[in-house]
């Protein structure tokens, strides 16, 4: 299969809803049909092309190129394929993913992989690196008094949480 290569021609003021950026669809599509899928900008529909440049067609590997980090839910749902960001890129980045692989070469903003229930989405923050990172945080925070001001109780369903992702930090999972 063919990769298609979006180039971001600018920053959007607002960010940019492009839940069409799925390899799902674009292996389906023609070139002008890719070019044609349908981006939100605020209320207003635009097509993909008014803000990617677009290179390729009928591909399940997508190579996003550009500050992306005002585009966002690319990858929503995906079931299959590949999609690497050369760049940053925004909000809910593999929300509700089922399948195929995000590469994210950059930086990614909030609730990545939210509900995702299979698939991976991985990057430059790989597990070892973020876990030791935060390994160092705690011991440091640990060995300093607590500030009784700032110290608050979580209630009992975040603190079973809480404890739960620490466990298994520190089990390497």
């Amino acid at each position: 299969m063919a990769i298609v290569i979006l180039t971001l021609k600018e920053q959007p003021t607002v960010p940019l809803e492009a839940e069409s950026i799925n390899p799902d669809l674009f292996v389906e599509h023609t070139h002008d049909a890719i070019r044609g899928l349908p981006v939100f900008l605020g209320k207003r529909q635009h097509c993909l092309e008014d803000f990617f440049e677009v290179e390729g067609e009928k591909g399940d590997e997508l190579e996003l190129r550009g500050d992306a980090s005002r585009v966002k839910w690319i990858g929503r749902g995906m079931t299959r394929g590949r999609i690497t960001v050369s760049g940053n890129v925004g909000m809910h980045l593999g929300a509700y993913m089922k399948g195929g692989v995000i590469e994210v070469n950059g930086h990614a903003s909030d609730w990545v992989g939210a509900e995702m229930t299979g698939g991976l989405v991985e990057g430059p923050n790989i597990k070892g690196q973020v876990e030791q990172s935060i390994k160092e945080e705690m011991a440091s925070q640990s060995a300093e008094p607590a500030d009784p001001l700032t110290v608050e109780r979580l209630p009992r369903n975040q603190r079973e949480q809480a404890e739960q992702y620490f466990n298994a930090l520190r089990e390497g999972k």
